[in-house]
């Protein structure tokens, strides 16, 4: 396999090119990456190369930016041409993709496509007009094993039209899969991916797939003006791209930018929302070290070819770092790619949609052994720079907001601690004691070292263990004794206990702890 990558001017450009060696090769697949959203333009790039390689498969999108060995551009159209000599290419397009038809889109690409040994699924989507992530959901139910790569196409943060081409052909509202089948084909993968998550815990209650209509209980697009403000919505959708909604899955951080804002304020995303999963803002931080690792063959010093697919995101905020990966894995390899509106990524017989990534793919034909695919690792320290974005201003908004909201909480505390006559003692979200009033140290003698080392311990046990009874709904309130402080004799209280739930999530417990009397 050998891939060589050239930066598009005129027709002419294919004539530095080996073209004979090329077409001598099994396969060869084109690739094309362009910041520019001309039909025209792109119909005579696919012109030429039919023209200079006849038995070519052809796929090309449109972009944010485009990588070209240990550098990226803006405004540029790259051109990728791969010469495998032992592996096999099937590819098919759809376009005109209605946003219901997506998962039978996938279903149908997967049969055209995969072979008994197809060893990667390489495929470009649209996202502004369909769900990608439904589109890989019907892959993934013809075929969950064979690993799919690639990404989203772009349109340079305009969020307007992606374009796509497959062949002689352009294409909106659609994807291109292309099969690389063989047995002599290696293939791995690396998701970069570490963001750092911010803001309060966000519940999806209102929403349809990757569209949400509320969040916490309120409208999507309100909620972010309060958190993230004003500037975010005026700067969306390119302001998407910066900060995300972040969750957990497999122990894999999956982001999902927001890419359209409707009127009645539900905001569309690259991806599904899962309701079931709590969310958080997250963002990728230059100003924390991280650690990449990249693969490698035992013996050689790299792959033959790497793909790169980086998010939109990392243009923007990760220019240096980015730098950094691109000279490290390009120093004796051929490092092409793009920057686009997601990424597509397989890790253990698992196919998931990422955002705020960067995903490297190593092909080879080298005959290696399984085990002889290793990892090499680099540290980028953190970056100090101070540089005004949007992104600084609204997590300076969020930070402000949650301060504000914290020092709300506390005081509502405070005034309930001193203002209420009775015992009141909080729990945290573990059901340890957190605070106490002063009635209830009193009553309960917590202010004294002995009652703490041991009393206490004996009253945490028994209102816990009160607290979890409340949860399951068997009891609210109890009533037993405790040590005097004073005379040292025993006494009885009456305890009544409430947890503290948000949006059926327990965060904590209240116990109401009154002296017991008995009318006579």
């Amino acid at each position: 396999m050998k891939t060589y990558s050239v930066v598009y001017e005129s027709v002419l450009t294919f004539h530095l090119l080996p073209t004979e060696e090329i077409n001598r090769a099994k396969s060869v697949l084109v690739q094309i990456y362009s910041t520019y959203r001309s039909r025209s333009m792109l119909e005579k790039i696919a012109h030429e190369v039919q023209i200079f390689f006849p038995e070519a498969v052809i796929v090309g999108i449109t972009t944010f930016g485009d990588i070209h060995n240990n550098a990226f551009s803006e405004h540029k159209t790259i051109i990728a041409i791969s010469t495998f000599e032992k592996t096999r290419l099937t590819s098919y397009s759809l376009g005109e993709i209605e946003d219901d038809q997506t998962f039978d889109a996938g279903k149908l690409l997967a049969k055209k496509v995969i072979r008994r040994d197809t060893k990667l699924l390489l495929l470009f989507c649209d996202t502004l007009q369909l769900n990608p992530e439904e589109l890989l959901a019907g892959i993934t139910t013809v075929n969950d094993k064979t690993p799919v790569c690639g990404g989203l196409a772009a349109d340079y943060g305009k969020f307007f039209e992606t374009i796509l081409v497959h062949n002689d052909q352009t294409i909106s509202k659609g994807a291109v899969a292309v099969g690389l089948s063989g047995s002599n084909l290696t293939v791995a993968m690396k998701a970069i991916v570490d963001l750092h998550v911010v803001g309060p815990d966000l519940e999806i209650t209102s929403s349809k797939k990757n569209r949400v209509h509320e969040i916490n209980g309120t409208i999507a697009a309100e909620l972010y003006e309060h958190y993230l403000g004003k500037t975010f919505l005026e700067k969306f959708p390119l302001s998407g791209l910066e900060i995300a909604l972040v969750t957990e899955t497999d122990g894999l951080q999956i982001a999902r930018n927001a890419t359209s804002l409707y009127e009645d304020g539900s905001i569309r995303y690259t991806g599904n929302i899962n309701p079931e999963k709590k969310w958080k803002f997250g963002y990728i931080d230059r100003q924390v070290s991280s650690t990449f690792c990249f693969p490698t063959l035992a013996g050689k010093r790299s792959f033959e070819t790497f793909f790169l697919f980086s998010d939109a995101s990392h243009q923007l905020l990760n220019k240096e770092r980015l730098y950094e990966t691109l000279e490290m894995l390009s120093q004796n390899t051929t490092t092409v790619g793009y920057f686009g509106y997601g990424q597509f990524f397989h890790k253990e017989n698992k196919t998931y949609l990422l955002n705020q990534a960067m995903v490297v793919l190593g092909l080879s034909e080298r005959k290696e052994k399984k085990e002889e695919v290793q990892k090499e690792c680099k540290t980028f320290p953190a970056d100090t720079s101070e540089e005004a974005t949007v992104l600084t201003n609204s997590l300076s908004h969020l930070s402000r907001v949650m301060f504000e909201e914290l020092e709300l909480r506390e005081s509502a505390l405070d005034i309930l601690m001193e203002e209420y006559t009775a015992g009141v003692i909080l729990y945290n979200s573990d059901l340890l004691m957190e605070r106490c009033n002063k009635a209830a140290e009193k009553l309960l003698g917590l202010g004294t070292k002995l009652s703490l080392r041991k009393d206490l311990h004996r009253m945490e046990s028994w209102i816990v263990s009160l607290l979890e009874e409340t949860l399951e709904g068997k009891f609210h309130s109890k009533i037993g004794s405790v040590v005097d402080p004073v005379t040292g004799g025993e006494k009885e209280v009456h305890i009544d206990t409430l947890p503290i739930v948000n949006r059926g999530v327990v965060k904590g417990g209240i116990a109401i702890v009154r002296e017991h009397r008995v009318d006579v």
